[in-house]
């Protein structure tokens, strides 16, 4: 089973997290293979939209793991706007 499914739709493209067994933390493989997915459509001039979401889990991603709140430690830096939502709100970051 891939810990992260990738699908390309015209100028979409939509990451998902696979790993609902461990309600979809990231561990250093998941985060490697999301860098190079994003890398990927960072380099694809046809690729317009990005959509990284996951396989439900039965609670909410904003709930701490038995470690803690998650921590990332690398940080993306978009050339342009990105736009997320979560739980019906919409953000723009710039």
């Amino acid at each position: 089973m891939s810990k992260l499914l990738v699908e390309r739709q015209d100028a979409v493209t939509v990451l998902t997290l696979n790993r609902p067994d461990v309600h979809n933390n990231v561990d250093d493989e998941t985060a490697m293979l999301l860098a190079d997915a994003i890398d990927a459509f960072a380099a694809d001039d046809r690729a317009k939209v990005l959509v990284i979401t996951a396989q439900a889990t039965g609670r909410s991603a904003r709930e701490p793991t038995s470690r803690g709140w998650p921590s990332c430690s690398s940080t993306v830096a978009p050339t342009t706007p990105v736009r997320w939502a979560s739980r019906g709100s919409t953000r723009t970051s710039r």
